[in-house]
């Protein structure tokens, strides 16, 4: 996962940009729509369907990526303190340090 921080992957159905074009009427295929409404990917992007890239205000619209992971952040011996309660004890709390932070 930590290479789809940079680099994006494009997630791609069905090649609709092909034969399978003329199954569909033409006139249900908005891919260059000024307001946007676009229900389909542009052709010229990908020949495949490209469901999370047919507008550009999508999410995934330059593909799906991931961000850094921050799991083996050390936490806050604050933190564990207030979870333990009024024992005050690192041992009582719910939450623990993970190896990272060692």
């Amino acid at each position: 996962m930590d290479q789809l921080i940079s680099n994006k992957y494009p997630i791609e159905g069905f090649k609709l940009w092909g034969p399978m074009k003329n199954w569909f009427d033409p006139a249900n295929l908005i891919y260059i729509d000024p307001n946007n409404n676009n229900n389909v990917s542009d052709p010229a992007r990908s020949k495949y369907l490209m469901p999370y890239e047919k507008k550009t205000s999508d999410l995934g619209y330059n593909g799906l990526g991931c961000k850094k992971a921050h799991y083996l952040e050390p936490i806050a011996v604050h933190h564990i303190l207030i979870m333990a309660g009024t024992s005050q004890r690192v041992e009582d709390s719910p939450i623990y340090q993970n190896p990272a932070g060692r």
